[in-house]
C-alpha cells in the first residue's frame, strides 16, 4: 500500500501564521483526514519540502530546463545557510529568481511553516483552498508526497 501525504506551505517560505490560527487550521484539515494524521511544524529557518523527487526543473522566466547538477549545487549552497538565502541567478538567462520560484515537475517548496496531512481522503477543492488561505492569512501551495 502506498502512503501519501498532502503538505500545505505558505507561498512565502519565511511566513509563519499566528499561533491562534493553528487550532482552526487543524479543525479545517480534519475534513481530509483523522486528527491524528495531521501534523503542524514551525522551523527556525526554511526547510526543503521534497515530494520524493522533483523531476525536471524549469526557469520561471525563460522556461529553459535547469541542469540537475546546477540545481543540486545551488541547493547545497542554500542548505549551508539554512535556506535563509534562496536567491539565485538562473544559469539559462542569468536572471534573478529564487529556488522556491523554480518550476518543479513534481512541486517542491521551501517553508518555515508546514501543515501535513497523512493519507488524505481527498484533495482540497478550490473553494477550500481559498478558505485555508484566508484562515492562514497568506497564499498557500501544496506538495503531494507518495511513497
Amino acid at each position: 500500500m502506498t502512503a501519501s501525504r498532502l503538505i500545505i506551505v505558505p507561498a512565502d517560505p519565511d511566513f509563519v501564521p499566528e499561533p491562534a490560527t493553528l487550532g482552526a487550521l487543524r479543525a479545517a484539515l480534519a475534513a481530509y483526514a483523522a486528527p491524528a494524521a495531521i501534523h503542524v511544524a514551525i522551523h527556525s529557518h526554511p526547510v526543503f519540502i521534497d515530494p520524493g523527487g522533483v523531476g525536471e526543473i524549469v526557469c520561471p522566466l525563460c522556461r529553459e530546463l535547469i541542469p540537475d547538477a546546477w540545481w543540486r549545487s545551488a541547493l547545497s549552497r542554500a542548505a549551508a545557510g539554512h535556506h535563509h538565502h534562496l536567491l539565485i541567478r538562473t544559469p539559462c538567462c542569468n536572471a534573478h529568481s529564487t529556488l522556491n520560484d523554480l518550476i518543479y515537475e513534481y512541486p517542491a517548496r521551501f517553508a518555515r511553516f508546514v501543515a501535513e496531512v497523512a493519507n488524505p481522503t481527498r484533495p482540497p477543492s478550490d473553494e477550500e483552498t481559498l478558505q485555508l488561505q484566508e484562515l492562514l492569512g497568506c497564499p498557500i501551495r501544496y506538495v503531494r508526497v507518495r511513497r
